[in-house]
């Protein structure tokens, strides 16, 4: 248990470094106490997106998309940004949630 905590703190780690060097916004942990808080987001910093980490070796994509749609807050894309053992980062959301991504990507990139 104490290894795939560690394991999803570096993912989630690894999957805001990488986030932020696409995209330009700076992108952090959230603080989670004593389990889920108000804050659902694994990572933080992207306007108008929620995220889902998970680095595992394997995944049910269709749950982990199901979870993050639950959890997102109004009026955000949930995203969920995988990845298992020697593989690159993938990202997975519904596919009717895609343009909204695609306007707020575009959106961040014509800020910076």
């Amino acid at each position: 248990m104490v290894n795939s905590r560690s394991k999803g703190k570096r993912g989630e780690l690894e999957a805001a470094k990488v986030w932020s060097e696409l995209f330009g916004v700076e992108m952090r942990r959230s603080q989670q106490f004593c389990g889920r808080s108000d804050e659902s987001d694994d990572i933080i910093g992207q306007p108008g997106v929620s995220f889902e980490v998970k680095r595992v070796a394997r995944i049910n994509v269709q749950r982990v998309v199901a979870r993050a749609v639950d959890d997102a807050a109004a009026n955000r894309v949930p995203v969920v940004l995988h990845r298992g053992d020697n593989q690159p980062w993938l990202v997975s959301l519904q596919l009717t949630d895609l343009p909204q991504l695609v306007a707020t990507l575009f959106q961040t990139l014509a800020d910076n």
